[in-house]
């Protein structure tokens, strides 16, 4: 009795293990497979592969199967793939939801969220913002020879004229969806502005150093936000600046801030995969 009630358990438990998915593909066709792994442009199958481009959504029977294969799932949120568990959808921010402590893989499968909650890397950006590292208010274009390194070139308006800088930054932690950075540029990052005396007015250029933060969109982690604090090296800004203020026909309400402020929103495109 107790040989036969152990061996159901374990067919109920391989059933379980290779229960099969309903697979929608983007024509509207309707395959059941079990899904083994996801690559960088397939879906391993067991009967096969399918190229993750043509997949439009994948279906649990329910949240336990769905539970017990949450890198895969993962992996698939992030290839903007749907995936519904019980027929309930199951978004990129409820991922982190599902809960493994009570199942024997648990271990693993938290080391597998934690290594693939970034798992694609941007091999270049494009963005908005606000800051010298956007020209002042404009665009930026970065480019990823390397995960950890990002090369950029912005440009935009600073109030008196065209702005720009080119730098680099380099990601403490780019498998993460939040990830620190320290960057460093060459461009405008200065000006001075006197009101009724626009012959005092000037743009500066020179070197510049940052520490920011990166945060990816939950809902579509190849877009990301930035900020960051930035600490410009302008010797002759400051110079001028000194100057003006020993002119007793200059009135200054206050002084400029010795760091400055950058925010901006990129659009990425996950064409590199590591």
């Amino acid at each position: 009795m107790l040989r036969y009630l152990l061996l159901v358990v374990l067919l109920a438990l391989q059933a379980n293990l290779f229960a099969q998915q309903t697979i929608v593909m983007r024509d509207k066709t309707k395959i059941s497979a079990t899904i083994l792994d996801v690559t960088s442009d397939k879906l391993k199958l067991k009967e096969g592969a399918v190229s993750t481009s043509l997949v439009a959504e994948v279906y649990y029977k329910d949240s336990l199967d769905a539970q017990q294969n949450d890198r895969i799932v993962q992996l698939m949120l992030y290839k903007d793939i749907l995936v519904y568990a019980n027929q309930k959808l199951v978004l990129k921010k409820e991922i982190a939801k599902l809960d493994l402590t009570k199942t024997e893989t648990s271990p693993r499968s938290a080391e597998a969220s934690d290594r693939y909650e970034f798992t694609e890397h941007n091999e270049m950006s494009f963005g908005f913002g606000l800051g010298i590292n956007y020209g002042g208010i404009g665009g930026q274009f970065q480019y990823y020879p390397e995960k950890h390194i990002g090369l950029f070139a912005g440009g935009g308006y600073s109030l008196l004229t065209v702005g720009y800088n080119l730098g680099a930054e380099a990601h403490l932690t780019p498998d993460k969806s939040f990830s620190m950075f320290f960057s460093a540029m060459y461009g405008t990052n200065g000006f001075i502005i006197v009101e009724g005396a626009s012959q005092f007015n000037k743009s500066y250029t020179g070197f510049s150093m940052g520490l920011g933060a990166q945060f990816a969109n939950g809902r579509n982690p190849k877009n990301f936000f930035k900020a960051q604090i930035i600490l410009p090296f302008r010797p002759d800004y400051d110079r001028d600046l000194d100057a003006l203020k020993n002119n007793p026909s200059i009135i200054f309400e206050d002084d400029p801030w010795p760091i400055l402020i950058s925010f901006g929103y990129h659009f990425g495109n996950h064409s590199r995969g590591d």
